[in-house]
Formats: C-alpha cells, structure tokens, sequence
C-alpha cells in the first residue's frame, strides 16, 4: 500500500505531456520509462542518481529481453551496466544497514536475515528485478 500513491503519482507524470499536447508516444514516453521510475521509488533512488539507474536498466532489458542485435558492442554494454548496477546495489545495501528506510532494499535486508542469504544474492534479485519488470511492459 505503501507504493500505490507513488506509483500513480509516476503515471501521472508521465501523462501530464499528454495533456498539455494531446499525443505522445507511448512506448518511449512511458513504457520505457515507468518501470525503472516505479523501481527506483521502491528502492529509495535519490534523483541525482535515477538517469544512470535507468540506463542501465534499458540498457540490460533490451539485452536480456532480445530487443537489440546480439554484437560483441551491446554485450560489452550490457555487461558494463550490468556491473554498475551490481556496485550500485552493493553500495545501497551498505547504506540500508546502516540507515535502514522504508524501502525496498530495507526489506530484502531483513529478508537477508530472516533466510540467510548472503550480499550476493540480495544483490541479485535486485538487479533481477530491474530486468524482470520492465518486461512486463512493451519495449
């Protein structure tokens, strides 16, 4: 319940061009855009940092999703992304056990606990996550 609010919220923002110019593309205007804007909500991205967060996720999406042509380029770049995503986690998991918040990775922590999961693959599933739910969306 936590997440409804923001997440319309986000939709909302996406829309508000539509309104004021009475088209837009979808596709690139928000289904590109919405879920990694949904999961840096959820995991507390502070805005600074919310254009390299959703690179990455497009970037790795599009690879694992096949939406782009499999050359030695793309992988180099998905891997790129895939490894700055990876230290950002690791990163935000440091921070959350220090200053826990009412966030996502606050929550995969006391999962952490609860289940005796190591860093790695807290880090994982968030990274998992990135990849997984904006392909629920057309790319």
């Amino acid at each position: 319940d936590y997440f409804i609010p923001h997440i319309r919220k986000t939709v909302s923002d996406l829309l508000d061009p539509l309104e004021e110019t009475g088209e837009m593309e979808f596709v690139v205007d928000v289904a590109r855009v919405l879920p990694s804007t949904v999961l840096a909500d959820m995991f507390m991205i502070p805005e600074e940092d919310r254009e390299i967060f959703r690179k990455c996720a497009n970037t790795m999406t599009g690879f694992f999703g096949g939406s782009v042509e499999y050359t030695n380029e793309v992988a180099i770049e998905c891997n790129r992304a895939t490894i700055a995503i990876r230290e950002y986690f690791r990163g935000l998991l440091e921070k959350r056990r220090v200053d826990p918040g009412n966030d996502f990775m606050t929550g995969m922590l006391q999962a952490q606990e609860r289940f005796n999961l190591r860093d790695d693959e807290v880090i994982s599933q968030a990274a998992m996550m990135l990849v997984a739910a904006p392909g629920l969306l057309p790319v």
